[in-house]
């Protein structure tokens, strides 16, 4: 259980550690969505003059993941204030939250767009 500090919540030791240690499998999800977002981008761009359906949801992944990492990054911004500053801790993990509904956010809409591009895909016969 939190104690407060200067009438805020303020997380334990031990909380304050599983944040950090959640903090750092974000960060590497984050950098594994860069890469795999650049990789996914070239990919589209090369295949955008042979089969544009394929090329374009290349595109797409890559810039959706791209967007995620930079989620990710704000909710790691956040969960890291909550370790390093006293009395405000709710306050960031209510910014993080927010992050991470973001992350959500743009989760289901590449969820659709997928859904959409496959169905193109299928439509054309360039599946």
């Amino acid at each position: 259980m939190g104690r407060k500090a200067d009438g805020g919540y303020e997380f334990t030791g031990r909380e304050n550690r599983e944040i950090l240690a959640l903090i750092h499998y974000m960060m590497a999800v984050q950098w594994v969505l860069v890469v795999v977002g650049v990789l996914a981008g070239l990919a589209g761009a090369l295949q955008l003059g042979r089969n544009w359906p394929v090329g374009v949801a290349g595109l797409a992944t890559g810039v959706l993941n791209v967007v995620l990492a930079a989620y990710t990054y704000r909710a790691v911004g956040s969960f890291r204030l909550i370790v390093e500053t006293r009395g405000e801790d709710i306050d960031h993990l209510m910014n993080a939250l927010l992050s991470l509904k973001g992350v959500y956010a743009v989760q289901l809409c590449g969820f659709v767009l997928q859904v959409v591009l496959a169905a193109l895909q299928l439509a054309t016969g360039r599946a």
